[in-house]
């Protein structure tokens, strides 16, 4: 009797064991799986990626001729022909007047099913217009800058991207930025940080070599066709590893201003550039 209750026993932990066991496998294979299907709705395929940039690209490339334009319509109707064959776009331009496009960015590509896009594009163009003097007979010309956003909208097939309507005007409301100043820094006030980095802009927008301004194990390469006008403003962060720079820089007369972010380290009584950003 009690030989045959030892072996119910063995039997009854070899049971419990086999099901512990069954158990384990079942919920590392459920977590390995969800783990799979996570990484792999993160990460888009081959196939994904080329249809965007095919999108993307045609979205633009039309949208550039549709908004470049003169009095010639049969010539822009065989340009918009190349996207929207034997289609034809009635657009009347009075004499002289002619449009260009300087650029078209993508703002956003809204999926609304299965191969179907809507593309929106932020577009830069010029437009001339001529006026012509009663008295003189002389014509000049008038420039105009325009900036609006369209809706393209397109399918694929075979991860080709293929125009199905008109650019629309819209009013896509994109997010906009604004220049960080830095206001928590404080005006510099050490004649040899100013120095340093004067030099090291000078060298930098002169395509000089930068070596000695450089911490160890740091690559920056120097910008030719440029000049350093002026420093406008330099200012230090409180812990001092930080400068922020306003600078006036030319290039064949034509100056423009450049936000830096500079971080030096001092070392053996020496700064040495760390990084150089356009922001902290």
């Amino acid at each position: 009797m009690r030989k045959k209750l030892i072996i119910r026993a063995i039997v009854a932990t070899l049971l419990w064991l086999i099901l512990i066991f069954t158990a384990l496998v079942d919920f590392r294979t459920v977590v390995f799986v969800n783990k799979a299907q996570k990484k792999i709705s993160n990460v888009a395929t081959q196939s994904d990626v080329l249809e965007n940039t095919n999108i993307s690209n045609i979205a633009k490339a039309f949208v550039i001729e549709w908004a470049t334009w003169n009095s010639d319509q049969n010539e822009y109707n065989k340009r918009l022909g190349m996207f929207i064959p034997n289609t034809t776009i009635d657009i009347n331009v009075p004499d002289g007047v002619t449009q260009s496009v300087v650029s078209a960015n993508i703002i956003d590509i809204n999926k609304k099913g299965k191969n179907i896009y809507n593309v929106y594009l932020l577009v830069h163009a010029i437009r001339s217009i001529p006026s012509t003097d009663k008295n003189t007979g002389n014509t000049t010309y008038k420039t105009k800058d325009l900036f609006f956003e369209v809706n393209v909208p397109l399918k694929t097939e075979n991860e080709s991207a293929i125009i199905t309507g008109l650019p629309l005007l819209v009013n896509k409301n994109i997010k906009t930025g604004q220049i960080n100043d830095y206001k928590d820094f404080e005006q510099n006030n050490d004649s040899k940080l100013a120095t340093f980095i004067t030099q090291f802009l000078q060298n930098y927008y002169s395509a000089n070599d930068l070596t000695n301004f450089l911490d160890t194990n740091v690559s920056i390469k120097s910008i030719p066709g440029w000049k350093l006008e002026s420093i406008d403003n330099l200012s230090v962060s409180k812990t001092k590893d930080k400068v922020y720079v306003n600078a006036t820089i030319s290039s064949d007369n034509i100056k423009i201003t450049q936000n830096l972010c500079i971080t030096i380290t001092k070392r053996d009584n020496k700064f040495f550039v760390k990084s150089l950003q356009p922001e902290f």
